[in-house]
C-alpha cells in the first residue's frame, strides 16, 4: 500500500512541474524562433540563389555577346587591315604614275636632235654624191636595159609627183640637168626628217590603227588624270613597244625610188651603195629611238617632242630657221620642205576655273628650205 503524500510534497511536485513546463515552453519558444530564423534564412538563401543564378545567366549572356562583338571586331579589323594593304599597294602603284622627277633635261634632248639633224645632212650628202657620181660616169648599156631604166624612172617620177607636186618635180629635173644639188639634197633630208619624226613620235608603230588607239588613250588619260599620270603611262607603254626594231625597208624603198628618178642606176659601178644606205638608216633609227627614250622616259614633268612644219605652213622665225641662211628670210615666206627636226616642250596645267592651259616652248627650231633660197616666187 502506497504511503500517503503530504501537502508539502505535493506542493513541491507541482512547483517542479511548473518549472519544467516553463522551461519546456521557453525551449519551445526558442525552437520556434530558431525555426523561424531558419525559414527566413532558407528563404533568403533561395532568393540569393535565384539572384545569383540570374546574375550568372546575365553574365553568360554578356560574355557571349562580348565574344560575338570580339569576333565581329576581329573580322572587321582583318578586313580593314587587308583593305589598308590594298590601298597601300594602290598608292604605291599610283605614286609610280604621278612621280615626275626628270632624269634628263630638254637641253639634252635638243642636243641629241641637233646631232641627229647633222647625221641626216651627212646621209643626204652621201646619197647626193652617189647620184651625181653615177650620172657623170654612166656606162653605155644595150637597148633592152636602157628601156628598163626608163620604165623604172617613169614609175619613180609618178611616185615623186604623188609625194610632192608636178612643179617641184619639174624644178628638180632642171636642177639635176644643171647639176644643182641643193634641192636634191634637201628633199632627201626631208624624207629622212619625216621618217625620224615618226620614230620619235609618242606611239610609233607599223599599224596606224594601233598608233591612233594608243594616242587616243594617252590623250584621254591626260584629260581625266592630268599630264603627270598620262606621261608616266606613256613611258610605261613605250618601254613595252621599244623592244621591236624599226623596219628600214619602207624608207629605203622610197629613197631608192627617189635616187632612180634622179638618175642613179643599179649597175656595177654603184658598188654596195644599197647596203651602205641601209646601214646609215639603221644608225639614224637607233639615234631617233634613243631621243625618244630620253624624251618619254627621262622627262615626265613636261611633254617634250620633236616637230617639223608642213609645206602648207608659212615661215615663222619663232619656230623655224633658214637651213641655208641666205639672208633673204622673211616671215610668211613659202616653205619647200623641212630639212631638220625641231624640239618643243609643251606644259599643260589647269587654272582655278578648271580651264586647261597649254604653254609651248621651242627649244630647237626646225630647219627649212625656203622658196626664196631657190630663187622661186
Amino acid at each position: 500500500m502506497e504511503p500517503a503524500r503530504g501537502p508539502a510534497i505535493e506542493e513541491r511536485a507541482e512547483g517542479i512541474s511548473q518549472d519544467q513546463q516553463t522551461a519546456l515552453l521557453k525551449k519551445d519558444a526558442e525552437i520556434a524562433d530558431l525555426k523561424q530564423q531558419l525559414h527566413v534564412a532558407l528563404e533568403n538563401w533561395s532568393k540569393w540563389e535565384h539572384r545569383a543564378h540570374d546574375v550568372e545567366q546575365s553574365t553568360q549572356r554578356q560574355i557571349q555577346d562580348l565574344k560575338r562583338q570580339l569576333n565581329l571586331t576581329t573580322q572587321r579589323l582583318d578586313d580593314k587591315s587587308k583593305m589598308l594593304g590594298d590601298r597601300i599597294e594602290e598608292l604605291a602603284s599610283a605614286q609610280a604614275f604621278v612621280t615626275t622627277a626628270d632624269q634628263c633635261s630638254t637641253a639634252e634632248v635638243s642636243s641629241m636632235v641637233e646631232q641627229l639633224n647633222e647625221d641626216i645632212y651627212q646621209c643626204a650628202a652621201f646619197m647626193v654624191d652617189a647620184i651625181f657620181d653615177v650620172r657623170n660616169s654612166r656606162r653605155p648599156v644595150d637597148g633592152q636595159m636602157e628601156a628598163a631604166f626608163a620604165k623604172a624612172q617613169k614609175e619613180a617620177r609618178s611616185a615623186m609627183v604623188e609625194r610632192w607636186d608636178e612643179n617641184l618635180v619639174n624644178r628638180l629635173e632642171a636642177d639635176l640637168s644643171s647639176e644643182e644639188n641643193v634641192l636634191v639634197e634637201c628633199l632627201i633630208q626631208s624624207m629622212l626628217v619625216k621618217w625620224c619624226y615618226e620614230i620619235t613620235s609618242p606611239f610609233f608603230h607599223e599599224s596606224r590603227r594601233t598608233r591612233r588607239t594608243l594616242t587616243q588613250v594617252w590623250k584621254g588619260i591626260g584629260s581625266l588624270k592630268g599630264p603627270a599620270v598620262a606621261n608616266n603611262w606613256r613611258a610605261m607603254t613605250f618601254s613595252q613597244l621599244k623592244t621591236k626594231e624599226v623596219d628600214t625597208k619602207p624608207t629605203a624603198d622610197k629613197i631608192d625610188s627617189f635616187m632612180i628618178f634622179c638618175g642613179w642606176r643599179h649597175q656595177a659601178e654603184a658598188g654596195n651603195l644599197p647596203t651602205k644606205v641601209n646601214e646609215k638608216l639603221r644608225e639614224l633609227a637607233q639615234k631617233a629611238r634613243k631621243i625618244k627614250e630620253m624624251a618619254f622616259e627621262g622627262i615626265l614633268s613636261t611633254d617634250v617632242r620633236t616637230f617639223y612644219p608642213s609645206v602648207e605652213d608659212r615661215y615663222d622665225p619663232s619656230t623655224m630657221q633658214d637651213g641655208h641662211d641666205t639672208g633673204k628670210v622673211e616671215a610668211g615666206g613659202r616653205i619647200i620642205c623641212s630639212t631638220g627636226l625641231g624640239v618643243e616642250a609643251v606644259a599643260k596645267r589647269r587654272d582655278p576655273s578648271t580651264q586647261e592651259k597649254t604653254r609651248r616652248l621651242v627649244a630647237l627650231k626646225s630647219s627649212v628650205l625656203l622658196a626664196s633660197t631657190l630663187g622661186s616666187k
